[in-house]
């Protein structure tokens, strides 16, 4: 299945963070900041090229890119999301397309979202596998599934986030498909 995200949503009552939650991303690519700030699509949100900028001043030198990409940034690396359960937390992480990689997309035409050209930019990353805080295990999301719930930040409920489907041409997963978790 070609998953882009989950989304985490807690719907515990006691929760006060109830109807609230977070996106837990597939490796996205990432382009020059510069190079989306200028692009189409975000020059026409006053706003969101604002909030862009904002990242920029604070040392930003990459961000995910829109699609469709009208402007054909060129993708130099993957933002890529783990999880810790055990402290219930998500971390984010930029890693960079390696030359050769690069030099292959160009040569090949291959899209961002070859699968070779994300594993190997993850093999030769530096990203933990294991929690900076409790030293868990870190799980990818393709491992949420796997393991079968995530735990609410706030109120530590284990639940089990929706998945969500971008640019695929597949049908999200079955609702009840979940349940059997």
């Amino acid at each position: 299945m070609a998953m882009s995200r989950w989304q985490f949503v807690c719907e515990n009552e006691n929760c006060k963070h109830k109807n609230y939650g977070f996106v837990f991303l597939c490796p996205w690519p990432l382009g020059d900041i510069d190079a989306v700030i200028n692009s189409k699509k975000v020059s026409e949100n006053n706003e969101f090229k604002q909030g862009l900028e904002g990242l920029k001043k604070i040392g930003r030198n990459y961000t995910c890119i829109q699609y469709p990409d009208v402007n054909d940034i060129p993708v130099v690396g993957y933002r890529i999301h783990l999880w810790c359960d055990k402290c219930a937390n998500l971390l984010e992480y930029d890693i960079m397309i390696s030359e050769p990689d690069k030099e292959k997309m160009a040569k090949e035409k291959l899209c961002a979202n070859d699968k070779g050209i994300i594993e190997n930019t993850i093999k030769n990353s530096n990203i933990p596998k294991n929690c900076p805080v409790c030293k868990d295990i870190l799980i990818d999301h393709t491992k949420i599934y796997n393991k079968g719930y995530i735990t609410c930040p706030s109120c530590k409920t284990k639940s089990m986030p929706v998945p969500s489907i971008w640019f695929a041409n597949e049908k999200p997963v079955n609702k009840t498909l979940l349940n059997r978790m």
